[in-house]
C-alpha cells in the first residue's frame, strides 16, 4: 500500500488512458472517491482512495513495470482487426 500523499495534480497511471492527474475528491464515508483525469484520451475516471493505494486496479499510482507487448496494447489490437484478424 502506498504512503504517498494523494491530492490535486497528483500523478496518476491507467492501464489503458496512460498517466493522468487527480483533479478533485469527494468524500464517501471513511473513503474518498478520487477522481482523475486523462487528458490524451479525453477522459475522466474514479476510484476509492484505498483501491488507488493499492496499486491493484487499472488507476494506480505508480507506473505498471514492464511494458505489454505490441500486440497486448489497445494500438496492436485495432492493428490487427483492421489487418484482418492477422489471418494470412
Amino acid at each position: 500500500m502506498s504512503n504517498r500523499e494523494v491530492k490535486q495534480g497528483t500523478k496518476v497511471y491507467h492501464e489503458l488512458y496512460g498517466s493522468g492527474y487527480v483533479v478533485s475528491f469527494i468524500h464517501r464515508h471513511k473513503d474518498r472517491l478520487v477522481w482523475c483525469s486523462f487528458p490524451d484520451f479525453k477522459t475522466h475516471e474514479g476510484i476509492l482512495e484505498t483501491k488507488l493505494r493499492t496499486n491493484e486496479f487499472e488507476i494506480r499510482l505508480t507506473k505498471p513495470k514492464g511494458k505489454k507487448n505490441k500486440k497486448e496494447t489497445l494500438e496492436g489490437i485495432l492493428g490487427d482487426l483492421l489487418r484482418g484478424g492477422g489471418q494470412g
